[in-house]
């Protein structure tokens, strides 16, 4: 799930833990197949991630559908390439800072700051709003 985090093998005389996550139940105790029915994680990533905030912190058999959306498209996500993870956080990366930098630019930061004197929080919002709808009506 997160490429830079390593585990299962010796790293600097350590070794990694991991966690075997269950994309699907039909196999399950049969004849499971890695990246098929089974996918190795991070004990954080396995946790946290896909059986607690993207589930809600409900358990499999608790759950309306499982995997529900959210899970899935992290079990999408976890069988993507390297390459190809690095390619969609790069786009997500670029258009974020491209966001920021017109957000920077049109709202016009800079002549807030040189006034000295903050905006009430409330305009600012307002004008973010407004910018916002603007953006996605056109």
């Amino acid at each position: 799930m997160f490429p830079w985090v390593v585990i299962g093998k010796y790293c600097n005389g350590h070794y990694r833990p991991y966690a075997i996550h269950h994309m699907n139940y039909r196999n399950f105790g049969g004849s499971e197949l890695l990246y098929r029915d089974v996918i190795p994680l991070s004990p954080v990533a396995h946790d946290w991630v896909i059986h607690g905030l993207l589930s809600f912190w409900l358990k499999p058999g608790k759950q309306r559908r499982y995997p529900n959306f959210f899970q899935r498209l992290a079990h999408g996500w976890c069988l993507l390439p390297l390459f190809l993870k690095a390619g969609v956080a790069l786009i997500v990366l670029a258009t974020v800072v491209a966001t920021v930098i017109d957000l920077y630019f049109h709202l016009g930061w800079l002549e807030l700051l040189s006034q000295g004197i903050p905006q009430p929080l409330k305009h600012l919002v307002g004008v973010c709003w407004n910018y916002l709808v603007s953006l996605f009506s056109s």
